[in-house]
């Protein structure tokens, strides 16, 4: 009753709290909630705390955590039948739904409105837009199409591998080699999970053997730049959406830092002798550079550093722009950019990509938090609502 007071006192929306079901009377925070002031409830909130491990490990750095999906839709049903019973004030009704049956069941129990989260695992946007349209209509005709498009067998398990070579470039960047070699298309990336510390996205470097760009920036990166030969990691993945290049296209790659993990199977996979891949690769100075003569072995590769120390004499964009300057009119027609890297150098590449092509033919993949990799915690969400884990990462930049 506090935070609702705190917080309707300091507002001026709705507040409409939302409840868990780790009670014995629901109904009973549900009513001091309306004491306070709130304008509706929402039930429920996730269920537990529950455990889950993985290879004799705690997946979740806390331990344990809050259960949602389908089978927590008969404990929602409960809650919103107790709410429902001392109000009528409008109830947001959730928790495991994702067909018609279970949204009506929901609103028969009690609730005004109903809300679909976990259900939604796994879908990019077209994906999603046409789930919630089928719903929309099964809900209104009885019929039963939105259930065909639920991920039930989404893949979460992590495969193990060990540390092969941990090879330091310079003070804050390494390359790891896994024992292994991972199916992974160019443009999709992977989670690696470290017990006990947790789990980050990356691209991968190479897929055979598995190589990881590393930057050591954080608790979790610097925990990887510590691994030793022999060590045990886990990835699970693949996720994201592949690129799919025109097949004429006159691909020109750009990349900053580990970016470079991004873009290497982009060049490797879809370029040739007779229309190479353009691979654009800067960093501070030359020391941080890494994996360059692998890259002059399946592209042209053009290298610019801030201080000089090697190649182009200044920023990529810089560099990208003087390249540019000297193609036709012909293969700039039919050129794609893919751009990965620090954010404020993929906008200042873009700016200079928008002078010579079309912006439909940009592509650009920028680190925004991404934590679940299935479309559901909103974390990774682009400034244009896209989520990077399932639309992405590499992302159109006039959409």
């Amino acid at each position: 009753a506090a935070i609702v007071s705190a917080v309707k006192a300091a507002v001026d929306v709705p507040v409409i709290p939302k409840l868990t079901p780790n009670v014995d009377r629901i109904e009973d925070i549900g009513q001091a909630a309306l004491d306070a002031g709130a304008d509706g409830l929402c039930a429920i909130n996730t269920v537990g705390p529950g455990y889950t491990e993985s290879h004799g490990h705690a997946v979740l750095s806390n331990g344990m955590g809050g259960m949602s999906g389908s089978g927590v839709l008969p404990t929602a049903l409960k809650c919103i039948r107790a709410l429902k019973s001392i109000t009528d004030t409008p109830i947001i009704g959730c928790g495991g739904l994702s067909t018609a049956e279970d949204c009506r069941a929901a609103m028969h129990a009690g609730a005004t409105i109903v809300g679909v989260g976990s259900a939604l695992s796994g879908m990019d946007t077209e994906d999603m837009n046409t789930y919630f349209r089928q719903l929309r209509d099964d809900i209104e005709f009885g019929s039963d199409k939105a259930r065909a498009g639920l991920n039930l067998e989404l893949d979460m398990d992590f495969a193990p591998f060990k540390v092969l070579a941990n090879e330091p470039v310079c003070d804050d960047i390494t390359v790891l080699t896994l024992d292994g070699n991972i199916n992974i298309q160019p443009g999709e990336y992977v989670f690696v999970w470290i017990p006990g510390v947790g789990e980050k996205p990356f691209s991968c470097l190479t897929d055979s053997p598995l190589r990881l760009a590393v930057i050591d920036v954080g608790q979790f990166t610097h925990a990887c730049y510590e691994l030793k030969p022999g060590d045990d990691v886990y990835i699970r993945g693949p996720h994201g959406a592949a690129v799919m290049p025109k097949d004429d296209a006159n691909i020109i790659c750009v990349a900053g830092g580990t970016g470079l993990a991004a873009v290497y199977q982009i060049a490797r996979d879809f370029g040739s002798d007779e229309n190479p891949v353009q691979i654009f690769a800067g960093a501070r100075s030359a020391e941080r550079l890494y994996f360059t003569d692998e890259c002059r072995e399946i592209a042209e590769v053009h290298i610019a550093t801030d201080d000089g120390s090697t190649g182009f004499n200044g920023r990529v964009p810089d560099a990208l722009r003087s390249y540019l300057e000297t193609l036709d009119s012909e293969t700039l027609a039919r050129t794609e950019f893919y751009n990965c890297g620090p954010e404020p150098m993929i906008h200042a590449a873009e700016a200079v990509q928008r002078e010579y092509v079309d912006v439909s033919r940009m592509f650009s993949a920028i680190d925004y938090t991404t934590k679940c990799g299935v479309g559901i915690c909103g974390a990774c969400a682009s400034p244009d609502g896209r989520r990077i884990c399932v639309d992405g990462p590499f992302i159109n930049t006039q959409q």
